[in-house]
């Protein structure tokens, strides 16, 4: 039996303070891969002064996208950083 295919992309799913230098940060994270968003969703939640952020990154290991996320989480301001697979994307 072959093992689980990787997945190819992974959504992360952010929590954050509405703080205007956080999205600069996160792409700035981003760069420092030498990858860009393939997909960067960003909504506010007014008076509750949050963003919530569904990014999606492709080309990137498990390990990588785990670290991300953790890097992720430690920035000043968010409250979550979620890691899900992209579906449809594994390679086997």
């Amino acid at each position: 039996m072959l093992p689980p295919a990787e997945p190819r992309a992974y959504a992360f799913l952010i929590e954050a303070e509405a703080d205007p230098g956080f999205l600069p940060r996160l792409l700035t994270a981003v760069a420092r891969l030498s990858l860009y968003p393939r997909r960067l969703q960003v909504d506010g939640a007014g008076e509750a002064g949050l963003l919530f952020v569904n990014m999606q990154l492709a080309g990137l290991s498990r390990q990588q996208a785990e670290t991300m996320r953790d890097r992720v989480a430690g920035m000043v301001g968010v409250h979550q950083a979620r890691l899900l697979p992209v579906p449809g994307s594994a390679v086997a």
